[in-house]
């Protein structure tokens, strides 16, 4: 279950918090509408077992067609679809998500990890280096946001780059020891994290 944790974190939590500021700055300009809202919420309150996903992926779709601009609601309708193992719809909502959230790379990886996920590792593997291209430029911009080393320490690893992963991670726990995020964070290898998630 930790690793499960772990992985859920890794590919969908995370990937709602990276990069706060653009998100922030572009869902700020929109405020999405109160029934879309209401959806989104709705769709939550029903859990996030495999019984429920049909149910809460039909509320969001309803939620996005009334304000396709509703970033929240199609992060949400990621984690049912990854529950649901719904490899097309996962590839067409990440599309829509890195439309609207351009600037964010875990969105990157993010699809490779699904062309992974159904065996295409040769796309994936172009992805998961943009992405980690991309990271490093943000963390020269900004050098002390520890949650971007950890998400860029998470994507090294679908990289295959596990060792500089660690080095990462334990550089970012003397700089950010006050994460609440290390007492249960643990770097698991690429193929158990693939193992985990089919």
């Amino acid at each position: 279950m930790k690793h499960l944790l772990i992985i859920l974190f890794g590919i969908i939590l995370i990937s709602c918090n990276t990069d706060r500021d653009s998100e922030k700055s572009k869902t700020n300009s929109h405020q999405p509408l109160e029934a879309s809202i209401a959806l989104n919420n709705k769709a939550l309150e029903l859990g996030f077992s495999e019984d429920v996903t049909d149910s809460a992926i039909t509320l969001l779709d309803k939620a996005t067609k009334l304000d396709p601009e509703y970033f929240l609601a199609y992060t949400n309708k990621l984690q049912f679809l990854f529950i649901k193992k719904d490899y097309k719809r996962l590839l067409k909502t990440n599309s829509i998500i890195q439309k609207l959230a351009p600037n964010n790379p875990m969105w990157i990886a993010q699809q490779g990890i699904i062309l992974e996920l159904q065996g295409n590792k040769d796309q994936a593997m172009p992805l998961y280096n943009t992405a980690l291209i991309e990271y490093k430029k943000l963390l020269e911009k900004e050098q002390n946001k520890c949650e971007l080393r950890i998400d860029y320490a998470v994507v090294m690893v679908w990289a295959e780059q596990r060792n500089n992963a660690m080095d990462l991670i334990e550089t970012a726990k003397k700089q950010c020891p006050q994460l609440d995020i290390w007492e249960v964070f643990e770097l698991s290898t690429k193929s158990e994290l693939l193992n985990q998630l089919k």
